[in-house]
């Protein structure tokens, strides 16, 4: 056979066989990768929303209250009186931030709550809210002034239930 004529032998094959499966890993990986990173983004905005939409409605709650008083640790709602105050507490068993006042029980959040805790410096009072998703967990930091506060914000430091009630 001419020298000019001669075809690809098995070793130039399996050479440009490698080449491909090299070049095709590389393009999976930096696939695979952007796939979890698509995901865990995903993760946390399903959680984020949850969770600042809760501390927007805690906000509004309190915004105008006139008095704000943290509960202790044995504060049982059952036996919460709503004539004159709310509450607003956290539910662990449901993951779920409650308002209790005299229309009734209305959730706050979803079920990724995993921790609310209330706290005051003076006439402000702050919260923190943890919530946890199947990929993610979040914080989220919080203070609301009350406009028409009669007095300081009393009880304890990391309370996980607080009465508030509107000026007359």
């Amino acid at each position: 056979m001419p020298r000019d004529e001669r075809g690809v032998t098995l070793i130039e094959t399996l050479i440009v066989a490698a080449i491909l499966v090299l070049i095709l890993a590389g393009v999976y990986s930096f696939l695979l990768f952007g796939q979890k990173l698509y995901f865990s983004g995903a993760g946390q905005v399903e959680l984020h929303g949850p969770v600042r939409l809760a501390a927007e409605k805690i906000n509004r709650k309190l915004r105008f209250a006139g008095n704000v008083e943290l509960l202790e640790a044995d504060w049982d709602p059952d036996a919460a009186s709503t004539d004159d105050c709310s509450y607003i507490y956290f539910d662990a068993g449901g993951g779920e931030v409650i308002l209790l006042d005299s229309d009734g029980t209305q959730i706050l959040s979803e079920g990724v709550i995993t921790e609310l805790t209330f706290s005051a410096e003076g006439g402000v009072l702050l919260f923190t809210i943890r919530g946890e998703g199947d990929s993610a967990d979040f914080a989220l930091e919080s203070s609301v002034k009350p406009l028409n506060l009669i007095g300081s914000i009393g009880g304890p430091a990391g309370a996980q239930a607080l009465r508030f009630s509107m000026p007359h």
